[in-house]
């Protein structure tokens, strides 16, 4: 008989024996897993979060081990179950966006499938039920743009025609941006020409009113520059996923200087920045915030936490620098404090600490260092262009550096906790 027969007999015993049904069972639950941990990453999870929730919910199933590989584009799963069996498969990831509401969900449905042994086809009906849940419809998403290019108009020292300008601008970048979606643009392209767009708005905008076309520019850019991914990026090299921090770092960052060199190539000579009130700041601040957690479908009271997070990370900056500390140190001590301030209400309200911590960090992203960077290298000024540059990286660097040092200490606690009480 030759090898092919019986090869095709082999097969045959195989798929007609209970083991190959119990394989099968296990390829579904694995997949069940991906499914879940794919939509968390999706929705803005951290890999360290979306890496554990698969690994539990291996191990609630049986696996004896649990293999996982995340970065931005793939997750890779190997488990191995008591039966003997192993199963690896690997998922492809595209289209992240945070929906911190869905991310809250779906931490919810693995905690229960995790205690309560839920059914992998009961897990993908919840998941699909998930998928759908609510948006922003497009007037709201648009009324949500002019709010942050407003808000971080007027935070970065933009007056008040500055902050509507901004407004204005953001609401037709916003259709714009629909638009080319629709045309199924490549995202990142799309993200590219809308960074020229705004550019070239804000020329004809300072052709017609006494504004000043950088702080336009720097209220708008807030809203296209990945700011969130770039900071997540170095909290992952520095929790230990260096593979997926590198790449997630370097795909924010050609896209940073892309939407800044499109802001920067088009753009009018500014005038110099006003000096805001602190309360004013803060205020804006605090409306900036909002309107991120309306851009992260944030719902319900969490939107209040959220925005006072904002609110709390730029007090605290204002104090440090009426003690006399550098703005540097300021910031890196205010994302302790909002890390700190996000743990805290992610007790309270039972939730993951990304929803807080994510929002909060807004006003500390280096939007507009970065625009000043890119704008000091379209003026061939290269000498302040490599010290801009640098504080940039020093201030992305020190936001993550105080997320983490919080987030270590917090998971420290955790940890001799939980072996005290076993």
């Amino acid at each position: 008989m030759d090898m092919d027969r019986i090869e095709q007999i082999n097969r045959e015993n195989y798929m007609n024996n209970s083991d190959y049904e119990n394989h099968q069972r296990l390829e579904a639950l694995v997949s069940t897993a991906l499914d879940l941990g794919e939509q968390l990453l999706q929705c803005g999870g951290e890999v360290a979060r979306v890496e554990d929730t698969i690994r539990r919910l291996c191990h609630a199933y049986g696996a004896d081990s649990v293999d996982v590989f995340t970065i931005t584009s793939s997750i890779i799963v190997t488990a191995h179950f008591q039966s003997g069996d192993s199963v690896t498969q690997t998922r492809r990831i595209s289209g992240l966006k945070f929906n911190l509401s869905a991310l809250e969900a779906l931490n919810d449905l693995s905690r229960r499938a995790c205690s309560q042994r839920v059914e992998p086809e009961d897990i993908g009906m919840e998941l699909a039920q998930i998928g759908k849940m609510p948006k922003y419809d497009f007037l709201q998403t648009c009324g949500i743009w002019a709010l942050v290019a407003s808000s971080f108009s007027i935070f970065f020292g933009g007056n008040l025609l500055d902050a509507i300008a901004a407004g204005v601008i953001a609401i037709l970048l916003c259709m714009g941006q629909a638009v080319l979606t629709r045309l199924e643009i490549n995202s990142y392209f799309a993200t590219v020409l809308c960074s020229v767009a705004g550019g070239l708005l804000s020329n004809l905008v300072f052709a017609e009113f006494p504004v000043n076309p950088a702080m336009i520019n720097i209220g708008v850019i807030m809203l296209l520059i990945p700011g969130i991914a770039l900071t997540n990026s170095i909290r992952d090299i520095f929790s230990g996923d260096t593979m997926s921090g590198i790449l997630r770092c370097c795909e924010a960052l050609v896209l940073s200087v892309a939407i800044a060199w499109g802001f920067a190539v088009t753009a009018s000579p500014s005038s110099e920045a006003m000096t805001i009130l602190p309360t004013v700041q803060l205020l804006a601040a605090i409306f900036g915030s909002l309107g991120f957690s309306l851009l992260f479908n944030v719902r319900g009271s969490r939107l209040i936490w959220c925005c006072l997070g904002g609110g709390v990370a730029w007090a605290v900056v204002l104090v440090c620098e009426m003690m006399g500390l550098s703005e540097m140190m300021g910031f890196f001590v205010a994302s302790m404090a909002l890390t700190v301030y996000g743990e805290i209400m992610a007790r309270l309200k039972h939730c993951p600490v990304t929803i807080f911590v994510a929002t909060a960090t807004i006003p500390l992203i280096p939007g507009g260092s970065l625009y000043n960077t890119m704008r000091l290298a379209m003026d061939e000024e290269w000498s302040a262009f490599s010290i801009t540059g640098l504080h940039t990286a020093i201030y992305a660097i020190l936001i993550s550096a105080g997320i983490l040092v919080v987030m270590t200490v917090v998971h420290g606690a955790d940890m001799v906790r939980r072996k005290y009480h076993d």
